[in-house]
């Protein structure tokens, strides 16, 4: 049963994902709206599956790395890991008084880095990775007709493309 709310928080952001990725790309905007609802139900689901794994009747040990509780820490971990990845970008062109990441891509981060961290062990880096890869290859094909790059799309499909590959690959 620790699974559960995991499950159901993906397929959440599962269904956010669309949109998202549309509104970002035609607005350069993610919503509050959309973004904080999702990013603190998942982080209640996950706590809450972190917390029905721990406490499954199990032995000592057992307890220690549960069904559930394993999934739930390491998304809660990917999400901490890219928001603070995210967000130091983030200052640091806001100290250097360039455009970089805007704040919705820092929130975006939380539901993206759960997705990547849940994936595998390695999911975080795949997702990295290829939302920078996929951000660069549409940068270099809209070369001189775009001064700014929509990054949530390019996190959206890295998170995705990470939690349905790493399993299979790594």
């Amino acid at each position: 049963y620790a699974d559960i709310p995991i499950i159901v928080a993906l397929g959440v952001f599962a269904g956010a994902t669309a949109w998202l990725f549309w509104i970002d790309s035609v607005l350069h905007r993610l919503p509050n709206l959309i973004v904080m609802p999702i990013a603190g139900f998942m982080i209640v689901a996950y706590l809450v599956s972190m917390i029905l794994g721990v406490t499954s009747k199990q032995s000592a040990f057992d307890q220690l790395w549960a069904r559930g509780a394993t999934p739930a820490l390491a998304g809660l971990a990917g999400a901490g890991i890219t928001v603070v990845i995210f967000a130091i970008v983030y200052l640091f062109g806001l100290a250097l008084g360039k455009e970089t990441l805007g704040l919705g891509d820092v929130k975006l981060a939380v539901p993206v880095g759960m997705v990547a961290g849940t994936a595998s062990q390695w999911g975080l880096i795949v997702a990295l990775i290829i939302m920078n890869v996929s951000a660069l290859v549409y940068f270099l094909m809209h070369f001189g007709k775009r001064r700014n790059v929509a990054f949530g799309p390019h996190m959206l499909i890295g998170a995705w493309t990470a939690a349905l590959l790493t399993p299979l690959i790594l």
